[in-house]
Order: structure tokens, then C-alpha cells, then sequence
């Protein structure tokens, strides 16, 4: 079967050699890659479909959300960026692709002001009140104290019992009371 002639049918995808993804979007959003559309089958299909097809999908979306996750992705320049393509065994991009990637800043997302009313205060309070749910395991992506996913921190459980005995410590030796001043 020759799948490049298949898959490139006018027939079944109008102008078939534009790089058009958002048509997976419009007029061919039931299509899928499991084989059971015969319009694309990058993995195959029937009893010769790849093995590794689930395992594929599930690494492809595990890896982009992991990168996304962790990078903050710029356009380098203000020009658009081209989408032109060169034609060969497999599409490529005409003009390579030039992004500027920043690793995500952990004191920036900290003190996000969409998410924390004056971030720069010192406002404890407003764990009691506003963002009560919000805990320092990394489930909450507003704070990240220790990380968060596979990279969180594998001192998480004695940092916070260190802390705990630490406060527990220091309101045990010291007598706290306000100033006459506040």
C-alpha cells in the first residue's frame, strides 16, 4: 500500500502539502492516528499497526507538557514567524524555527499579582483566608516552595518537620507580644 499517495489525496485533504494543522481543528477533527481512519495512518494499521503506538501518543503529550511546564517560550524578534516549508521524504520548515526559551522563574510565579493581592507584602494571613487550600506539596502551582512533579524536592516531609520544631522551639524560649507602637 503506498500510504505517501494515500495520504496526500486531494480527495480526502485539500491542498495536501500546505503545512495546515488547524484543519485537525475544523473539517477534519474526527480524524485520528489510531488507524481507524484511512486518511492518516502515521502509525499504521490492522494487525500491522505499530506496538508502540499508546506508548508514543502518551510520551508526545508527557514531553510537551513537561517542556511547556518548565520553559517560557519567546519569539526572539517582532517579525511573524515563517511557516514555509521545503518538500522532501518528510515536511520540514523552510527557514528554521528561532525561539528564545527561558526557564521558568520560581520568585516570578511567587509573586504573580493575577494570583497574590500585593505580592511583595508580608501578608500571612491570607493563608487563613483567600488561598486557604493552597499547600506547600507542590498540588498548588501559585506556590512551589519545594518544587513540584517528579522534581520536587525529596526533602519535602523534614524540611516541614523541621520547621514545625523550629517554630514549636522558638514560641517555647520566647515570650511574643505586640508593641506599644503598633
Amino acid at each position: 500500500m503506498n500510504l505517501w499517495k494515500l495520504q496526500t489525496n486531494p480527495k480526502n485533504w485539500p491542498e495536501p502539502f500546505e503545512f495546515k494543522p488547524e484543519r485537525f481543528l475544523t473539517t477534519h477533527k474526527k480524524v485520528d492516528v489510531k488507524g481507524q481512519h484511512f486518511e492518516l495512518i502515521p502509525f499504521g494499521s490492522g494487525r500491522r499497526a505499530c506496538p508502540g503506538l499508546a506508548l508514543g501518543l502518551q510520551m508526545v503529550q508527557f514531553t510537551l507538557a513537561s517542556f511547556l511546564h518548565a520553559f517560557e517560550i519567546l519569539n526572539p524578534s517582532s517579525t511573524p514567524i515563517d511557516m514555509t516549508e521545503s518538500f522532501g521524504l518528510t515536511n520540514t520548515k523552510g527557514t528554521p524555527l528561532k525561539v528564545l526559551i527561558k526557564p521558568l522563574n520560581l520568585w516570578k510565579i511567587h509573586s504573580d499579582p493575577t494570583v497574590w493581592s500585593d505580592p511583595a507584602e508580608f501578608k500571612p494571613e491570607r493563608f487563613l483566608t483567600s488561598h486557604k487550600d493552597v499547600d506547600v506539596k507542590g498540588q498548588h502551582f501559585e506556590l512551589m516552595p519545594f518544587g513540584s512533579g517528579r522534581r520536587v524536592c525529596p526533602g519535602i516531609n523534614l524540611g516541614l518537620q523541621m520547621m514545625l520544631l523550629t517554630l514549636a522551639s522558638f514560641l517555647h524560649v520566647f515570650e511574643i507580644s505586640t508593641s506599644a507602637n503598633y
